[in-house]
């Protein structure tokens, strides 16, 4: 991730693993149709604080 120049986030335990792996499918479905899927998610500062 660094060497692309991201940088890595928590996302969970590995129980959330085939979570993940699934939209990420999705998203990168939406990529290759020409879509936009950062457009279906509210920006991270309207969001709220975590619970």
């Amino acid at each position: 991730m660094r060497d692309a120049g991201a940088v890595p986030m928590h996302g969970g335990n590995l129980a959330r693993a085939a979570l993940l792996e699934a939209t990420a499918t999705f998203m990168v479905g939406l990529i290759v149709a020409g879509e936009d899927p950062s457009a279906m998610f509210a920006p991270v500062a309207q969001m709220g604080a975590p619970q």
